[in-house]
């Protein structure tokens, strides 16, 4: 019985040490509004999700018909990811 007891107190104070330090994965770059022509705009919001060491990216969107749920656009090198964001009109600073 005294040993069960002692267990309980290890496994209660290893819950209580803080946490390592995770690294962040999941960005989120904000709200980006497109405009086709008079009339014609949308916006979405993009994230991207580090993979490994930021060898390479996901791409999830929004669609305004459901804006909170992560729609998946690709697997991207940084460079790709650039040059998409690049296109459609959304710049990202050389730090992030």
């Amino acid at each position: 019985m005294i040993s069960a007891t002692k267990g309980n107190v290890a496994v209660r104070q290893r819950q209580r040490q803080p946490a390592l330090r995770t690294r962040k994965r999941v960005f989120d770059l904000g709200e980006h509004c497109y405009s086709g022509a008079p009339g014609l705009c949308w916006s979405t919001n993009y994230w991207i999700k580090r993979i490994g060491k930021g060898e390479s990216w996901e791409l999830y969107g929004t669609l305004e018909e459901a804006p909170r749920q992560r729609v998946y656009s690709g697997t991207f090198s940084p460079t790709e990811l650039r040059q998409y964001f690049d296109e459609v009109g959304f710049y990202i600073d050389d730090q992030d």
